[in-house]
């Protein structure tokens, strides 16, 4: 947990309200052994999930939600499918038209591109088809809680059975590259690494792939409604890469973020890391419960538990965890000595390795001992990313507390972690961080920044930390005045240490 003051009273977060989404999973193929799936590039410049490849779609708009009232084929639950035609046209210039995908001018494309509202202009003037009676819903799915960016997503279905007509890109579309492929092929790039899939895609794939094996058609497999079911069975596990399963619970860290990641690392089948349940609460003791004997029930075994630091928000209720599985406590000496009553029976050391084995081949875990927000705070190195603890985050911000905390450690920590060029991040508080060198430069460049920021306030012989924290975080006006004072206190040590400026207990000054 980022330190704060005794005093700070936490705001009351509620999870952002879901916006209505959709996206829509094309498959062609007559045989099952034939069967393809239509996947795009997102550009890199996206906010969520930038360079990942994932099925067309996107938010429904209030403009698809009218268009419903003009198209008496519609009823008002269809917005979503309105939704899923225009974003077919602006992603990859697609409609369907009975079971077979026709490509849409360029002209019409792009007035779509432009304004989302022509899609129903053109369709009423006769210029573009619209059908959805071969669209079926496979899934309905909403974003974990966690998420800055949150959608109440349904997954739709198309099967063309028609010759597939290329697919062009146009700037201001989310896609740069199209790609059709077995579904089987794709997760097993994904499993190596070498693509990014979403985490509900990934399901969704998985889950046509078994039916893919048990059925001699695709349309068999998918349209029965057996997709459906498969889909609907359960809470969905949370991928964030091969053997790297997020468990989001709720806890009482700094708002925004409103949970805490546990981490779930191995293969199925295999061994285990459980990496900070901090389940205290029985609603989300009970998450952790549901969860572990699914994995035990599978052929799973947990090897040990592993707390990243030794704040409160990491920590879960120990005697209840107990309870629900046993396995040994690792951590590293700072946190073992800071919390006795874990009883830690490995003392975990920096650049030592973790090997857990399954039936699909051995993970390798390398131990980073990353001190600077919390002495001892371990990050985990495997070939899908970096399990980074709170030295980033995917929601909110990290705070370097002063008593125990160390900025230049911090930042030092942070340009180690660039250099070891990690796939993805798996902070403990929101979602995967997809481009691990843009989110770590960041952090450091804004930290210098603020640092000097500081720095140049003091030259202007403002002494005390309240009046300087008001200056430096003028930028931040919705920033709460404690946590900024607790900040600019981190950055006037911080200074101290590098001989820039001096104390005399109650102001600072330059040397």
């Amino acid at each position: 947990m980022n330190e704060i003051p005794s005093n700070f009273k936490f705001p009351e977060v509620k999870p952002s309200k879901p916006r209505e989404s959709s996206s829509i999973m094309i498959t062609h193929g007559l045989l099952s052994s034939d069967c393809k799936v239509m996947l795009g590039h997102r550009v890199k410049e996206l906010p969520a999930f930038p360079n990942y490849w994932a099925f067309p779609g996107g938010g429904v708009s209030r403009i698809d939600k009218e268009a419903v009232n003009c198209l008496d084929v519609f009823e008002e639950s269809d917005a979503a499918f309105i939704g899923i035609l225009r974003e077919l046209i602006e992603e990859v210039g697609l409609t369907p038209l009975g079971n077979e995908l026709i490509l849409v001018k360029d002209s019409y494309r792009k007035m779509i591109v432009e304004r989302k509202d022509a899609w129903l202009k053109l369709v009423l003037d006769g210029k573009i088809p619209y059908e959805i009676n071969n669209i079926s819903i496979i899934s309905e799915r909403t974003t974990p809680p966690f998420a800055t960016f949150r959608f109440s997503n349904k997954f739709l279905h198309f099967h063309t059975e028609g010759e597939i007509p290329d697919s062009e890109f146009m700037n201001g579309t989310e896609f740069d590259e199209v790609r059709w492929e077995y579904p089987h092929i794709l997760l097993q790039e994904w499993k190596e690494n070498k693509i990014k899939i979403p985490p509900p895609i990934v399901t969704i794939l998985n889950e046509l792939c078994e039916l893919l094996n048990e059925y001699e058609y695709t349309v068999d497999a998918i349209e029965e409604g057996k997709l459906r079911e498969n889909a609907s069975m359960g809470e969905k596990e949370i991928l964030f890469a091969h053997g790297v399963e997020c468990l989001p619970l709720k806890t009482s860290t700094l708002p925004p973020a409103i949970s805490t990641n546990c981490y779930i690392l191995g293969f199925p089948k295999g061994q285990l890391l459980i990496v900070d349940p901090a389940a205290k609460h029985p609603d989300e003791l009970n998450k952790l419960e549901q969860r572990i004997t699914q994995l035990k029930e599978n052929g799973c075994e947990i090897v040990a538990t592993l707390f990243t630091h030794y704040h409160s928000d990491h920590i879960g209720d120990l005697d209840a965890i107990s309870k629900i599985y046993n396995a040994p406590i690792w951590t590293s000496s700072e946190t073992s000595s800071k919390i006795p009553e874990l009883n830690s029976e490995r003392i975990l050391t920096d650049g030592e390795k973790i090997i857990l084995d399954s039936p699909q081949g051995k993970m390798t875990l390398e131990v980073l001992i990353t001190p600077g927000h919390c002495p001892g705070h371990i990050c985990l190195n495997t070939s899908a990313g970096i399990v980074s603890g709170d030295m980033v985050a995917g929601i909110g911000t990290i705070l370097i507390p002063p008593s125990d905390g160390n900025m230049e450690e911090y930042l030092f920590q942070l340009k180690r972690l660039i250099n070891l060029k990690p796939n993805l991040l798996f902070p403990s508080h929101g979602p995967v961080l997809p481009i691990p060198k843009k989110t770590l430069e960041h952090y450091i460049n804004h930290r210098t920044a603020r640092q000097n920021k500081i720095l140049n306030v003091v030259k202007q012989e403002i002494g005390y930390v309240n009046e300087i924290a008001k200056i430096a975080y003028e930028d931040t006006p919705n920033a709460h005045d404690a946590l900024s004072i607790q900040q600019t206190l981190s950055h006037l040590l911080s200074l101290e240490r590098e001989g820039a400026i001096t104390s005399n207990g109650s102001t600072w000054k330059i040397n």
